[in-house]
């Protein structure tokens, strides 16, 4: 995982975490090879607004190919936005995928 989708992850986490402690313990495993200062300079992007979170849920892994076509195909209908992806697994969860860019759902077909 690379640090823009590092911080893509601390920044959806921080809206879903209520326990400070539990996010903490989340963001220090995320960010455990990462290149801090570099998370941190997208982690402020995104608070600034200056990158759009893309929040994809599935109730399984998504390979890396479906992620490709999911951030090529969203990279090309946003456009000019700059993109931050962030990938969740749900378990249980009953929908195949969700894809939220900030707070609008969208639809997509990988067709």
């Amino acid at each position: 995982m690379n640090e823009l989708n590092i911080a893509a992850q601390i920044y959806a986490l921080a809206k879903e975490k209520a326990n400070a402690e539990v996010f903490l313990l989340e963001v220090l495993k995320l960010t455990k090879h990462a290149d801090i200062s570099k998370v941190l300079e997208y982690y402020q992007q995104l608070l600034e607004n200056q990158l759009t979170l893309v929040t994809v849920t599935s109730s399984l892994e998504l390979s890396k190919d479906q992620k490709n076509v999911i951030k090529s195909k969203l990279d090309i209908k946003l456009a000019p936005q700059k993109l931050a992806f962030s990938y969740q697994v749900k378990q249980g969860y009953t929908k195949a995928i969700e894809i939220r860019v900030g707070d609008d759902l969208i639809e997509f077909s990988f067709s």
